[in-house]
């Protein structure tokens, strides 16, 4: 009996250690994270547990959010692109948690680099020229017929 309370024990310290564990990872993220920037890199499920587990006044006063998901991207970037090149992986999860916000943008598919004048910006430009037109030549018109007025027939 007591062999068997000992193992049940043992068995529920053991069921408990796994969420411990990813609590303290969630923490370990945040704890440093404290001086402004992200000075390791971490696991993809530890970025999502810090996100998780942060308290509300950090999520609303401070850019620890958007840094804790700039890591995230980084680091899935560089899972996805170096699949199974352990040694390139080490090198770019070295650097992953100085990622810069272009990266994670192109991370995500987002263009960064303008291509041309923006349609809108064109249509804009185009409907202010036909305004400009369209009242000079109302102008001109009025001139041309006050001198014809003022000469008379």
């Amino acid at each position: 009996m007591r062999r068997l309370l000992i193992l049940a024990v043992a068995a529920s310290s053991l069921v408990g250690a796994p969420t411990a564990a990813a609590a303290n990872c969630g923490t370990a993220v945040l704890k440093d994270w404290a001086d402004g920037k992200l000075d390791r890199a971490y696991p993809v499920k530890c970025y999502q547990d810090a996100l998780d587990a942060m308290p509300e006044d950090m999520r609303s006063y401070t850019t620890a959010p958007d840094d804790i998901r700039r890591a995230l991207l980084a680091r899935l970037r560089v899972t996805r692109t170096h699949h199974g090149q352990p040694g390139a992986r080490r090198r770019a999860v070295a650097s992953a948690p100085r990622a810069t916000a272009r990266e994670a943008l192109s991370a995500a598919g987002v263009t960064t680099r303008a291509t041309g004048i923006p349609l809108p910006l064109v249509v804009l430009a185009a409907i202010g020229l036909v305004l400009l037109l369209g009242g000079s030549g109302a102008l001109l018109s009025r001139r041309v017929r006050a001198h014809a007025a003022r000469e008379g027939p």
